[in-house]
């Protein structure tokens, strides 16, 4: 069966050794099931869940789910040019311009945010010919 939630906690907690029991209590899961599930991608895991392991393995909830975080960015951008185009160009108001000010920074960032976690685009290496050091 595919996975329907692709997923890292599991790659986080056997990289720390953790067992599932300790995770558990920290998430405060009454059984191991329900994280087992998450872990698994049987089902998205739980807002807390993902902060939970956010902080224990120091990782970033888009890394704990970077398919779902992919997808929904993709789903918000296109919701933006919405809202955007909504906006219209006759009649623009203080207001207007702000938001969309505002809508067209955020569609700026969340497109950097995708470049950067492009599994098909690997971070590029950096020159470091041209770095001045200061004695």
């Amino acid at each position: 069966m595919p996975q329907k939630h692709p997923n890292n906690l599991r790659d986080c907690r056997k990289k720390y050794h953790i067992q599932q029991t300790d995770m558990n209590y920290l998430c405060d899961k009454q059984n191991s099931i329900s994280l087992s599930r998450y872990e698994n991608g049987d089902y998205l895991p739980d807002v807390k869940t993902l902060v939970t392991y956010s902080i224990v393995f120091g990782v970033s909830i888009e890394d704990l789910i970077p398919k779902y975080y992919t997808e929904l960015s993709q789903q918000i951008m296109q919701k933006i040019k919405v809202l955007v185009d909504q906006l219209g160009v006759k009649h623009f108001t203080y207001s207007k311009v702000k938001r969309k000010d505002f809508w067209d920074s955020l569609l700026d960032r969340i497109s950097c945010l995708q470049e950067i976690h492009d599994p098909n685009n690997p971070p590029q290496e950096k020159d470091r010919s041209s770095n001045i050091s200061f004695k």
